[in-house]
C-alpha cells in the first residue's frame, strides 16, 4: 500500500510539471538506502520551455515561473539530501513545498492556462497510472 501511495505521489509531482532536485542528489540518497533511483527529471529550463510551448506563456510569465521553480529547488534540495530522514519523512516535508509551488504557479497563469495545465496534469497522471 505504501509503495502504491508513493507511486501515485511521484506521478502527481511529475504531472505537476514541477522540477525536483537533480538526479545526482536523489540517486545518492537512494543508493545509500539501497533503493532504486527515480527517473531523471527535466531541468528548470527544460520545464519552462515545455510549459511555454504548451501554455503559450509570455516572457514575463516565464521569468516569474523560473523564480518559483528556483525557490522550490532551493527548498527541496536540502530535504532530498538529508540522509537522516527516512523516505516517508522526506515525502512529508516535500508535500507543503509542492503545494506552495502549485499555488504560486496558479498565481502566474491566466484562467485559460490554468485549465490547460490541469488537463495536461490529468492526462499525465492517467498515462502514468496505465504504466503500473
Amino acid at each position: 500500500m505504501k509503495h502504491m501511495y508513493l507511486s501515485i505521489w511521484l506521478g502527481a509531482l511529475i504531472a505537476a510539471a514541477v522540477p525536483l532536485p537533480p538526479l545526482s542528489a536523489q540517486s545518492q540518497s537512494c543508493a545509500a538506502a539501497g533503493q532504486k533511483s527515480p527517473q531523471p527529471r527535466k531541468s528548470i529550463e527544460e520545464r519552462l520551455s515545455s510549459m511555454k510551448a504548451d501554455l503559450s506563456l509570455s516572457d514575463d510569465q516565464v521569468a516569474k515561473l523560473k523564480a518559483v521553480f528556483e525557490d522550490q529547488k532551493a527548498k527541496l534540495d536540502p530535504i532530498w539530501q538529508d540522509a537522516s530522514l527516512s523516505k516517508e519523512q522526506k515525502q512529508e516535508k516535500v508535500k507543503p513545498v509542492v503545494m506552495e509551488t502549485r499555488a504560486k504557479i496558479d498565481g502566474v497563469l491566466t484562467p485559460e492556462q490554468k485549465t490547460k495545465l490541469e488537463q495536461t496534469r490529468k492526462e499525465k497522471k492517467e498515462k502514468h497510472a496505465e504504466k503500473k
